[in-house]
């Protein structure tokens, strides 16, 4: 934790530093950010027509969007088996975008 971060924390409120570094989980974060803002813009967005033939691009939406879950779940959580598995489910929904986009 750099100083200009300790002098933001509780006194009262448990802090867990996190098992990873933290610009890479940044960059997940605003990447899972970004996924999340396009599935729900999709969501309110698209027609059936579209919806057929984007399918495989929609599922991995979806997955990517569960997975941004899971990672908000298990976040600050202090046990690092809980962050490393939401973790590697991000990954793997990123994969299955780059898949249905071609970009394998």
């Amino acid at each position: 934790m750099t100083e200009s971060n300790d002098m933001h924390r509780s006194e009262t409120i448990a802090h867990h530093d996190t098992p990873e570094d933290l610009d890479s989980l940044r960059r997940r974060t605003h990447i899972s950010s970004n996924i999340l803002a396009g599935s729900v813009w999709l969501a309110h967005n698209i027609d059936r027509a579209v919806m057929t033939e984007n399918g495989p691009l929609l599922r991995a939406l979806a997955s990517a969007a569960d997975a941004v879950h899971e990672l908000g779940l298990h976040l600050n959580q202090p046990d690092p088996a809980h962050l490393e598995a939401a973790l590697r489910e991000l990954d793997a929904a990123r994969e299955l975008v780059r898949g249905a986009l071609g970009r394998e």
